[in-house]
């Protein structure tokens, strides 16, 4: 989802900044973006292959989008996920490490180069934190 800017002004009580809140993750009870579904929805049925990464798939409408490409287009799923999901047996290949291990190799072996991972222009690292207050 990215950082986008939620609805939920900032509760920073020693210094208010009259700012909104950016949301980094999809909440369970968030709708998905209805345009983005419909294009995730076409293009997982017109796909050999859907690979998911680190995720246990239980969010729907999106965890039955991969296995639509098993379903109408007889392709293929990859789940690559640290820990086993319940999706597990329907996939054909399951891969229970960190995805950036199998991202680094799957690239080294496409000879894909990664550029070096720089902190301090990672956009969760670098926002100023939060004074959490009860």
């Amino acid at each position: 989802m990215g950082c986008k800017v939620s609805d939920t002004k900032c509760y920073r009580k020693a210094r208010p900044c009259r700012g909104f809140i950016r949301d980094t993750i999809l909440d369970w009870d968030q709708d998905l973006p209805r345009n983005e579904l419909r294009w995730a929805d076409k293009y997982s049925r017109e796909c050999d292959l859907a690979i998911c990464l680190g995720t246990t798939l239980q969010i729907e409408p999106a965890g039955s989008l991969p296995f639509l490409t098993k379903k109408v287009n007889s392709g293929r799923v990859v789940i690559v996920n640290l820990q086993p999901t319940k999706f597990d047996p329907k996939a054909d290949l399951v891969i229970h490490d960190y995805v950036d291990n199998v991202m680094t190799l799957l690239c080294k072996t496409l000879d894909v180069k990664l550029e070096t991972y720089d902190p301090s222009s990672d956009p969760i690292k670098t926002r100023p934190s939060m004074e959490w207050r009860r």
